[in-house]
């Protein structure tokens, strides 16, 4: 279903897009013992962007909690700003790390992960990339992993339906590094 959610790509950063949200019934991990990654603590700012408004902010949702809590801002055509929130805990994987951000639309129709792949670069900026709705249908018709793809009048939705082991080699395999859109960029705020 269309829905805004911070592109990173995640991921998550001022990373905002309207498509249809590709989602996992599963995290990667389990939350319970996440820990923060703290190098994304603070605010970014998207860069390249048509507008140069678009900002993400990460903080801990608790002091004793592996939870994140993301906000993305983002600046409407009618000078109003638009607001999304999201929970979202970090998971790396063979050198990868990924965001789990915790997705729902509307009156819990639709319930799950969004993976966010993130990637920390010199100079404070920061790389992220969601998984492409079309790349992930692919993946689930090839066989490459288990999920469902519902088609009907306001679009195609894909769900992951595999248990994270199988989640984990599937997206640090070559197959599943190609599941994910270009990649955009942010850089931390002063």
């Amino acid at each position: 279903m269309k829905r805004s959610l911070f592109v990173s790509a995640a991921a998550l950063a001022a990373l905002t897009v309207s498509a249809c949200v590709p989602i996992s019934s599963h995290p990667l991990s389990d939350p319970a013992t996440a820990q923060v990654d703290r190098r994304l603590e603070g605010g970014w700012r998207l860069v390249g962007s048509r507008d140069p408004w678009v900002h993400v902010y990460f903080s801990r949702r608790a002091a004793n909690e592996g939870v994140m809590h993301v906000i993305v801002m983002e600046p409407r055509k009618d000078g109003t700003l638009a607001m999304d929130s999201y929970d979202g805990f970090a998971t790396r994987l063979r050198g990868c790390d990924f965001l789990n951000v915790s997705y729902s639309e509307g009156k819990g129709r639709r319930r799950g992960f969004v993976f966010v792949r993130y990637r920390l670069l010199p100079g404070k900026r920061l790389e992220i990339a969601l998984p492409d709705e079309a790349k992930l249908k692919a993946a689930v018709a090839q066989g490459h992993i288990t999920g469902a793809v519902a088609v009907d009048a306001s679009g195609t939705e894909v769900t992951l339906t595999a248990p994270p082991v199988a989640l984990a080699g599937f997206l640090t395999s070559k197959e599943g590094a190609a599941v994910f859109r270009a990649p955009q960029i942010l850089e931390h705020l002063p």
